[in-house]
């Protein structure tokens, strides 16, 4: 059981690549819903950018640590779904501008179910208060839903989904690296 918590510990030594990530996330969230009148333009080239650090950092991390974490390839499928979805948006920004609602609501509802997917993961590492990031896994889920259901909204009201989802998935982001970095302080978790 030991070697299984060790070898957690060493792959979690790049922690701090979730916690820039999460950063970025709420940055550009707090961006979002403070000025909610921010052109479709402007918003889809910031997107496009988080999308690419978050699709490498995620890809690096997963290929760092493919023998180290048996949930490994979850990491690399973010990875490549963020450059891809990167990839549409700066391929063709006139499309994305059009379509940002339905590309980030389909990006955060695929985004959110991955966020489930590792807390479930920290719950079986035996980390506590791995609730909190089912819970924020839930949330974005119910925003990225509400996001792409509702296309009839407002801009404002879409903006305002938009902003509220990727703070969630931000939030997300800090705790996974925060829970990650006391995972790698703590030789005493265990298996459940």
């Amino acid at each position: 059981m030991k070697t299984h918590v060790a070898k957690t510990k060493i792959s979690l030594r790049f922690w701090w690549m979730f916690l820039l990530s999460g950063a970025g996330l709420i940055l550009l969230g707090t961006i979002v819903l403070l000025d909610p009148s921010l052109r479709y333009s402007t918003l889809s080239l910031c997107i496009t950018g988080t999308f690419f650090v978050n699709g490498f950092i995620e890809i690096f991390f997963s290929l760092s640590n493919r023998n180290k974490i048996f949930g490994w390839r979850w990491y690399l499928v973010g990875g490549v779904l963020d450059l891809i979805i990167g990839s549409i948006f700066l391929t063709n920004p006139v499309m994305a501008a059009a379509s940002l609602p339905l590309l980030v609501g389909i990006w955060l509802l695929l985004r959110s179910m991955l966020i489930i997917a590792r807390s479930l993961e920290l719950k079986h590492w035996g980390v506590p208060h791995w609730q909190w990031l089912l819970f924020f896994g839930m949330a974005g889920f119910i925003f990225a839903w509400t996001n792409i259901s509702n296309r009839l909204f407002d801009a404002t009201v879409v903006v305002f989904w938009t902003g509220t989802t990727l703070l969630t998935a931000g939030l997300f982001y800090l705790t996974f690296a925060l829970f990650a970095r006391h995972l790698q302080d703590n030789s005493e978790l265990h298996f459940e």
